[in-house]
């Protein structure tokens, strides 16, 4: 989990697994792929190949941590 915390403090855009309190970590400022399904983390790569995108998680996820944390 801290992994996640870290990595979104320093505006890094988050892919995490639907695996215990991931997602809710997230909470919306990351993209989250089904737990053991490559296909599924294979598409969310894509997706944030997007620089629109990655911005966006970017800016969400820093003001999350600045927000809670």
């Amino acid at each position: 989990g801290r992994t996640l915390l870290e990595a979104m403090a320093c505006g890094m855009p988050v892919i995490g697994s639907s695996s215990g309190a991931i997602p809710e970590v997230l909470d919306g400022a990351g993209l989250v792929f089904e737990e053991g399904k490559a296909s599924d983390l294979a598409e969310k790569i894509s997706k944030i190949s997007d620089p629109s995108l990655r911005n966006s998680l970017k800016e969400s996820s820093r003001m999350l941590i600045e927000e809670r944390f």
